[in-house]
């Protein structure tokens, strides 16, 4: 069961396992990584993270907490731009 109602994103014990994370949805892509910190980077197209470059970062304390937190940052960046930017890999660079 995900934390998120819009994302298939698994579950703290993950990250907390020292796994990495790559999803996307609608366009929206995104990687989360795990170090002493979660560290979430977004992209758009259909190439690979290695290969794209992120224009969105944001890093979240490697808790229980920090982790509710990126979720919610996720689905609010969704939310905000799903009708417009994200939609057909349209992204507008901030």
């Amino acid at each position: 069961m995900s934390i998120s109602n819009i994302f298939d994103i698994p579950q703290y014990y993950y990250f907390e396992a020292g796994n990495d994370y790559v999803g996307s949805l609608n366009g929206l892509n995104f990687k989360i990584k795990h170090s002493d910190v979660l560290t979430i980077y977004l992209y758009h197209g259909a190439k690979s993270y290695e290969l794209s470059e992120p224009y969105a970062k944001e890093t979240f304390s490697n808790d229980v907490q920090g982790y509710s937190e990126l979720v919610q940052w996720l689905e609010s960046e969704y939310l905000t731009h799903k009708q417009t930017e994200f939609y057909g890999n349209r992204i507008k660079l901030r």
